[in-house]
């Protein structure tokens, strides 16, 4: 007697608002907010890159370091539109000189895992709009409020965050009047990623 035995696909265990598949049968991508969620982000870099534009020529383009706390900050962004978040440094007493308290996660992590990490503080929330790219990242917990992220994601995958903030403003060049444009660029990696301090 043969029987058969039908076993259920990936097809059946996946979540669409997370991945869909990539079209080439061999398995799936992540969506906007599949990338996310995927784990918690951090600055690969030691600063900002700062781009002053006019029309579509660069005026100038330059580094701005991070404050020892942009530097140190880790943050996950969870599906229910909440945030956890903590510092990782290895420069202690920058953070010290700071007043803030400094907590340190070495350990490497894992998607899967969703141990708390200690010294981790809950009380923030994150909005996200799809359809013009803009993502609000507010860190509220009362023992250790930041200042907000803000800006518009303009490179999002299951590695890297590109946020950007935009701000035009007139300006006389060469006795005309026109619009120059500051873009503020904050790469942010999964810690896991690569790391260039």
């Amino acid at each position: 007697m043969l029987s058969l035995m039908v076993l259920p696909g990936c097809a059946a265990c996946y979540d669409p608002a997370l991945e869909h598949p990539d079209g080439h049968g061999g398995g799936y991508n992540l969506t906007p907010l599949g990338c996310l969620i995927y784990g918690p982000w951090k600055p690969p870099y030691q600063g900002k890159n700062i781009t002053i534009r006019c029309k579509d020529s660069v005026l100038v383009s330059y580094g701005e370091d991070f404050t020892a706390l942009e530097k140190a900050l880790v943050f996950e962004l969870e599906r229910n539109g909440t945030v956890r978040y903590w510092l990782d440094s290895t420069d202690e007493s920058a953070l010290l000189s700071s007043g803030k308290i400094i907590y340190k996660s070495s350990r490497p992590y894992k998607p899967d895992s969703p141990e708390k990490v200690p010294g981790q503080f809950t009380g923030g929330k994150w909005t996200v709009n799809y359809q013009d790219s803009s993502i609000d990242i507010e860190f509220q917990d009362p023992a250790f409020v930041l200042p907000p992220i803000r800006g518009k994601y303009a490179d999002l995958g299951s590695d890297g965050l590109a946020l950007q903030i935009t701000k035009s403003y007139d300006t006389v060049i060469h006795l005309v009047r026109t619009t120059v444009s500051r873009i503020e660029t904050t790469f942010y990696s999964h810690t896991w990623v690569y790391s260039f301090d």
